[in-house]
């Protein structure tokens, strides 16, 4: 987060919400005002509550593309509720969509929830909760609560502000959430090693927010992060999947190096990314309790690079740049397991990407594309090389602004810049669709006695080399060095 956002964020948190309404937009306005008169009409006393980010982040005054509005209830199912709801709007000629949620904690998803469209808006409805866990699962006991154990239950103080949509008020049964707001403390509603060790996934997702919002981790919640006991329990009751959301959330939020210097800081840098799962791996350039801070430098220099640089990433090349940058340190090294095949090796990216974090496997292969091209750019002088860089090209295909940029930031002699600018001199910008002047049946009439297999493969490449080399060869000139360097198969 650079300097003017994190000005921006402090004065937003520099005031007192206690009295203060939220500004609502015309459509949340139109929405709210919908719901009480059902309740109106039918005579029910049902307290209807907006919970989570969407309360937090009015009072924050961001911006959102999208409405997200989840709606707590006290004393009806948010299915019973969204089919009343659903009635009032056919009444009043509005379309409207419901549909069920059911529970599935596979997908963490621990309570059933109703969804009802109105005014083209998704609401979800749910009851007011509570929750108790078992020692060896993040999947609670769910039980219907009150507000306060609601409010007590979720992660954050600051996630556990309610909007009460009767009354217009903002509702802090915590005791503690305006306050932290105000004062960019992320604090846990109660004591934070046993609600890490509840749902250890908290952890991360308290170090997500204080990177996304420029907030400090209370000290109590450092110190719980840095047990061992809570350490174990994100590796061994967390799902790799979820762990995996939350890191490409930290990656692809405004502060990725702000959230990697606090998974270093806090102790959880190893059990997100280097498990004691982890397989054997080849050694290393350094030791491995130095990766949280080699991973967090290289992150830092490609961010800077890409502050400074006059090329710009699209948000995927952006993000799985950032990936890239923060396991450069692992690059070149293989991991060894059971169904390991000689012939096929694992990186130690490709690793963490497919299995700490269960992330696309796309994701790992563009990772090792990105690795594997950087030691093709060895010097500055590599760009005087036509062959050299129209390879580069046609490896790295779609990633090569990323593969530029995180070269220039490894090496302060290579430019982005520059090369991008040589490659379009030397007209190489689509030699990653260059194709062979000649096919496979022009090359097999060339060369009748040429046997089937891999000889074939060989040509093709060579011509893509030859005109790398010499962008005006003509199909002739190809034949003749063909035919040259192959006669043995006239």
């Amino acid at each position: 987060m650079g300097s003017q956002d994190t000005d921006k964020m402090t004065s937003k948190r520099k005031r007192d919400w206690t009295d203060s309404p939220i500004l609502l937009s015309s459509l949340e306005q139109k929405i709210f005002d919908f719901l009480v008169q059902v309740l109106k009409d039918e005579r029910r006393t049902t307290i209807l509550r907006v919970a989570g980010g969407w309360v937090r982040d009015k009072l924050l005054q961001l911006a959102c593309d999208d409405i997200d509005i989840d709606i707590a209830l006290d004393d009806i199912s948010g299915e019973d509720f969204a089919h009343i709801v659903e009635g009032h709007l056919e009444k009043s000629s509005e379309h409207s969509s419901v549909a069920v949620i059911r529970m599935n904690p596979d997908k963490s998803k621990h309570l059933e929830t109703a969804r009802i469209k109105m005014f083209d808006v998704w609401i979800d409805l749910v009851n007011l909760r509570g929750e108790t866990y078992a020692e060896t699962s993040r999947v609670p006991q769910i039980v219907l609560g009150t507000a306060e154990e609601d409010a007590l239950r979720r992660d954050l103080t600051i996630n556990a502000l309610f909007y009460n949509i009767n009354d217009g008020v903002v509702e802090d049964l915590t005791g503690s959430g305006l306050k932290d707001l105000s004062e960019g403390i992320i604090r846990t509603p109660l004591e934070p090693r046993k609600t890490f060790l509840d749902d250890p996934l908290r952890a991360l997702r308290a170090i997500r927010f204080a990177g996304k919002l420029g907030f400090k981790l209370n000290p109590d919640i450092i110190d719980a992060c840095r047990e061992p006991e809570v350490r174990s329990a994100l590796e061994t009751k967390v799902s790799k999947e979820r762990i995996g959301v939350e890191v490409d959330k930290m990656l692809c939020s405004a502060s990725p190096l702000t959230c990697v210097g606090l998974l270093r800081d806090v102790s959880l840098f190893a059990s997100v990314f280097l498990p004691d799962e982890m397989p054997k791996m080849d050694p290393l350039e350094f030791e491995i309790e130095e990766a949280p801070t080699r991973c967090s430098a290289t992150l830092s220099k490609f961010l800077s690079t890409l502050e400074s640089s006059e090329l710009s990433l699209p948000k995927e090349l952006r993000r799985i740049g950032l990936f890239a940058s923060l396991l450069r340190p692992f690059g070149g090294r293989n991991v060894y397991t059971a169904e390991s095949k000689p012939n096929r090796p694992v990186t130690v990216a490709s690793h963490i990407i497919r299995h700490c974090l269960k992330l696309r496997g796309r994701d790992a292969d563009e990772v090792n594309n990105i690795h594997i091209c950087l030691t093709k750019i060895e010097n500055a002088s590599f760009v005087q090389n036509r062959v050299s860089l129209g390879r580069l090209v046609r490896e790295s295909k779609e990633l090569l602004p990323t593969v530029l940029l995180l070269a220039q930031s490894q090496n302060e002699d290579i430019s982005a810049e520059k090369i991008q600018r040589t490659i379009t001199e030397m007209r190489l910008e689509h030699a990653a669709s260059l194709r062979p002047l000649l096919n496979g049946k022009q090359v097999m009439k060339l060369l009748p006695k040429l046997p089937k297999g891999p000889k074939m493969g060989e040509i093709m490449r060579e011509q893509i080399e030859w005109q790398l080399a010499n962008p005006d060869l003509t199909a002739d000139q190809c034949k003749q060095l063909i035919t040259e360097k192959h006669a043995s198969f006239l």
